[in-house]
């Protein structure tokens, strides 16, 4: 019997995928846990447990939204320390008060600001990446036909400090019941070409949201 198309495309990226790790013999994956779905738990009592089960990477939530709120790097450090944890990233957080994609310039200003911060953060803990979405998470309805262009021209504008601080900027595609732009890896591809900086040119693909808006999660 013939395989159906989903069949062939499994196949197919399981073979590419097959040969690539004969490449890469050496190279594993790295298991991080994200923290921002613990609310409020106090970090220590996060990292504990995460060490318990043999999770050795986190990611962090985003969480400095001010100068006086959010993570202390020097307390953090520390437990990071005790627990021997290390901090794989951050998860950038994109609200309506704080949007990318926002048609207000003191709203965009404002996750400029945001953005800088937790950039920094992630050098000084010696994260790799920051991800996020263009568009505030739980706004899906539109502001107008320029959200595009104005994410874009923000995240230029964050381009150089990714590069500086030597963090991947990942872009999160959403899905559309969450989020008025960048649903899927053809968006957030589209997007990436239209920054064109060397510091955003990554994509977090996030499972749960691939299931809902891509066509086939494995290509």
């Amino acid at each position: 019997m013939e395989l159906q198309n989903y069949e062939k495309k499994d196949l197919n990226i399981r073979k590419k995928y097959l040969s690539l790790k004969k490449i890469n013999k050496n190279k594993k994956l790295k298991f991080s846990w994200s923290n921002w779905g613990f609310g409020l738990e106090p970090i220590e009592l996060s990292l504990k447990r995460l060490k318990k089960y043999n999770v050795n990477y986190i990611e962090l939530h985003g969480n400095l939204y001010g100068s006086n709120i959010g993570y202390k790097t020097k307390e953090l450090k520390k437990l990071l320390y005790d627990y021997d944890i290390k901090v794989s990233g951050i998860c950038g957080m994109v609200s309506k008060e704080s949007e990318l994609s926002s048609n207000s310039p003191f709203v965009r200003q404002r996750c400029i600001d945001y953005f800088k911060r937790n950039i920094e953060f992630c050098r000084e803990l010696r994260g790799e990446y920051i991800l996020f979405s263009p568009g505030a998470i739980g706004r899906p309805e539109k502001y107008d036909d320029f959200e595009f262009e104005r994410a874009v021209d923000t995240l230029r504008i964050l381009g150089d400090t990714f590069i500086k601080e030597n963090v991947k900027g990942a872009i999160e595609p959403v899905r559309t019941d969450e989020v008025s732009i960048c649903h899927t890896f053809k968006d957030a591809l589209k997007m990436i070409k239209a920054i064109n900086s060397n510091g955003i040119k990554y994509i977090a693909g996030d499972i749960y949201h691939m299931y809902h808006e891509e066509k086939h999660i494995g290509e």
